[in-house]
C-alpha cells in the first residue's frame, strides 16, 4: 500500500521474520511491542502476545513498530534482528522498527555495530 510523503523500508517478509524469532526466544525474553499505524496516527497499546496479536490486521499501514526487552537487549537477539534488515532506531528499552520513513528522511539499517555505539546500555552479552 502506498502512503504519500513516505516510503517503504519493510515488508511482510521481515516482519514475519522478526515474529519467528521472537517466538523462538525462552520465556520471558521476548520483548512488548507497540506499533503506529497510518494513516490516523494511532498508537497500540504495549502487547506481548506475539501468536495472535502481532499479525492481526496485516502490516500494510505500520508505520513502525517498538520492541521493548524485560531483561535487557541481549547480543544474540541484536545479532538475529540485525540478520532481518531492519531500518530503525534505538530506544531508551529496545528497538524501533521501521515500516515506512517519511520522503526526504534517512532511515539506517541497523547491525550489532550500530546498536552497540548507539545504545551500549541496550546490548547486553
Amino acid at each position: 500500500m502506498a502512503h504519500a510523503n513516505f516510503f517503504s523500508v519493510s515488508n511482510d517478509t521481515k516482519w514475519l521474520e522478526l515474529r519467528e524469532c521472537v517466538l523462538s526466544m525462552p520465556s520471558g525474553e521476548a520483548p512488548k511491542f507497540r506499533s503506529k499505524a497510518f494513516p490516523n496516527g494511532h498508537l497500540s497499546y504495549w502487547d506481548s502476545d506475539w501468536y495472535y496479536h502481532f499479525i492481526e490486521g496485516g502490516f500494510a499501514d505500520i508505520e513502525w513498530f517498538e520492541l521493548e526487552f524485560p531483561n535487557g537487549f541481549r547480543e544474540k537477539w541484536a545479532k538475529a534482528i540485525a540478520s532481518i534488515g531492519f531500518a530503525g532506531e534505538p530506544t531508551q528499552n529496545g528497538l524501533r522498527l521501521f515500516g515506512y520513513v517519511k520522503n526526504g528522511s534517512e532511515a539506517h539499517k541497523i547491525t550489532c555495530e550500530i546498536l552497540r555505539s548507539i545504545a551500549p546500555q541496550l546490548v547486553q552479552k
